[in-house]
């Protein structure tokens, strides 16, 4: 679960408690009766045990189900020399050929030698200089497998 997730929790007999919910930017959801409850970097499984022990205080024996609905948290961006520039949904291991594909290819006067993928992981940003024809006649090993929240800058 990540931040602009969109989850329905519903808890079985109490319809007045269930519903849909966004995860804020902060990592939390307001939930009644619970209030802030913290679900960034939770399995669906995890935040059902953890809403279940929550509810047991106004609620006989809870039966909680969390559903994704919608996922936000799982987006790349595209910047530069691409034919439609933004935020794009990752939707499983995608590459980064995958992605500039679905982004409409690059543009016209893209510097297709010097792509850049730009990861941040905590402190530690690590930068990949790809070649996009390289790429094109079979050097698989520069199509990077892209993960949430990597930044592709096409100059």
């Amino acid at each position: 679960i990540g931040a602009g997730d969109v989850l329905n929790i519903s808890i079985w007999k109490e319809p007045t408690l269930s519903g849909t919910v966004k995860v804020r930017p902060d990592g939390f959801v307001t939930l009644s009766l619970v209030n802030e409850v913290q679900v960034v970097g939770m399995t669906t499984a995890q935040l059902r045990k953890v809403l279940e022990d929550k509810y047991k205080e106004f609620t006989v024996d809870p039966f909680v189900t969390v559903r994704l609905e919608a996922i936000a948290s799982s987006e790349v961006f595209l910047l530069g020399q691409v034919n439609r520039p933004g935020a794009l949904p990752l939707n499983g291991n995608e590459t980064l050929l995958q992605i500039l594909t679905r982004a409409g290819g690059l543009a016209i006067f893209a510097d297709r030698s010097n792509l850049r993928v730009v990861r941040r992981e905590g402190d530690k940003i690590t930068e990949y200089i790809v070649d996009y024809d390289a790429i094109i006649k079979g050097d698989l090993k520069q199509d990077i497998l892209l993960r949430p929240g990597d930044r592709i800058i096409v100059p």
